[in-house]
């Protein structure tokens, strides 16, 4: 760590040969420590080590004093971005990896882009996770830079699998995942599927992403902002996307567990062993390890990474996921200077394989899934994070989720199909996923009309 903080404190001194400005632009520097606001969405046992990092931080120099908290939820931030000045900007801010292409495609530029400081100084950035770069990179240059690394997958009770003689791992499908409910059914098991799918657009999007389905135009968002939606494209995208639809009409008419319970207290469901299957990011797997212990460890459970829709389709990877941190424009050169230091700081193996032990994310770099205290968290606490890095690794290039700058809007119409599914028992896929096409054009349309596109 003091090696890297001497580094760091060397490329500061040497600031005016890094950036992208000539020297005689360059403001003097402030005699006294420059305050680095950084607002958090982050809470928990990840804003604790967030905090533990910027007293890190600043205790090993005296040019910055970095200032962190929670600035609410992901829209709080957001909101407080468009409400304030430019001057009142945190000088980082964070950003759910779902909006950071609505950040991206702003016409008021909040941000600076991470690429700028990382040319000006030569950084090498080889070190962050390969597939990241698809969430976070625009023609081949970074945004932003992800803070944590998650997976959009399913949390298995494999105690009572195996009872039936069922491993969890050849569960490769949702066809598959109803087969083994079914299974369960036929042996007296009764509400035992917490269906966080109802609830967020993510596991729709992430099993489409594994199964190498695009599900918009532009080359699924990548190419530009899309024109359509394909859910009704008569092909492999509306077959798959009915497909979706039709496990979770059977689930919410077979075998769900009460949607009323949130997230939070569905994991202590599990931890009792009241559940065999629930949806969750890898992310919430801390707050899992912690709930069965709590019960004395008498749930054998797995995660398991997002599985494809279809059965017979082989998995094409897995989409990286999880927030980002924004370098905020606020004009000032020496706080967007010194939230590049703090950026390039939180990239260290101390903070990355810190924050991710205390989260359950993976690590954003390769060397911080390395250190030896990973190695012992990966081995012993929590070892199905090595096939959600194995995961990542082996996703073949361009498979990701389509960064669409409308997210929250896609997925608040996703969010009324499943409530369609839920209270409607005759509401059928097929017509849901008319419904979710023409819904969804419907918002690229509005989209691109308000934005000027088209």
């Amino acid at each position: 760590m003091k090696k890297i903080v001497v580094l760091s404190m060397v490329f500061i001194l040497l600031a005016s040969l890094f950036l992208a400005v000539s020297a005689d632009e360059i403001p003097e520097k402030p005699t006294t420590p420059i305050t680095i606001r950084v607002s958090v969405a982050q809470t928990g046992n990840g804003f604790e080590i967030l905090t533990k990092a910027a007293e890190d931080f600043n205790a090993s120099q005296s040019d910055y004093v970095v200032d962190l908290f929670y600035g609410g939820g992901y829209g709080d931030i957001l909101i407080s971005l468009q409400t304030g000045t430019q001057a009142d900007r945190p000088d980082i801010f964070h950003s759910s990896g779902n909006d950071t292409a609505a950040y991206i495609n702003m016409e008021d530029k909040m941000y600076i882009p991470v690429n700028d400081f990382i040319q000006a100084e030569g950084y090498d950035d080889s070190n962050i996770v390969a597939n990241l770069r698809t969430n976070y990179q625009r023609n081949g240059e970074w945004q932003c830079w992800p803070l944590g690394n998650t997976n959009v997958g399913l949390y298995y009770n494999t105690g009572v699998l195996k009872q039936f003689g069922i491993d969890f791992k050849d569960l490769k499908s949702y066809q598959e995942i109803l087969e083994a409910c079914k299974t369960l059914k036929e042996a007296g098991y009764e509400n035992f599927y917490y269906l966080r799918a109802l609830t967020h657009i993510d596991w729709l999007n992430y099993a489409l992403t594994a199964q190498g389905v695009q599900y918009y135009d532009n080359e699924n968002g990548r190419a530009g902002v899309p024109t359509k939606a394909l859910y009704d494209d008569g092909g492999e995208c509306q077959e798959a996307t009915t497909a979706y639809f039709q496990f979770l009409r059977e689930v919410v008419d077979n075998y769900l567990y009460d949607p009323t319970v949130s997230a939070n207290d569905a994991r202590i469901s599990f931890a009792k062993g009241e559940l065999v299957f629930m949806d969750g990011y890898s992310s919430g797997a801390g707050s899992i390890i912690n709930l069965v212990a709590e019960n004395d460890n008498l749930v054998e459970w797995n995660y398991g990474v997002s599985p494809v829709v279809e059965v017979d389709h082989t998995t094409k990877g897995q989409s990286p996921g999880g927030g980002a941190l924004f370098i905020a424009n606020t004009g000032d050169y020496w706080r967007e200077q010194g939230a590049w230091e703090f950026m390039k700081y939180l990239m260290s193996d101390e903070v990355t394989s810190a924050y991710a032990m205390a989260t359950g994310y993976t690590p954003i770099t390769e060397s911080g899934s390395k250190t030896p205290e990973y190695i012992e968290y990966s081995t012993n606490v929590f070892p199905d994070v090595v096939d959600i890095i194995d995961a990542q690794k082996n996703t073949e290039a361009g498979v990701a989720y389509a960064p669409i700058p409308f997210s929250a809007e896609a997925n608040n119409l996703y969010k009324e199909i499943a409530a369609k599914i839920l209270e409607d028992p005759s509401y059928t896929a097929e017509q849901a996923c008319a419904d979710f096409a023409a819904g969804s054009n419907e918002v690229v349309e509005l989209y691109r009309l308000t934005n000027g596109l088209d």
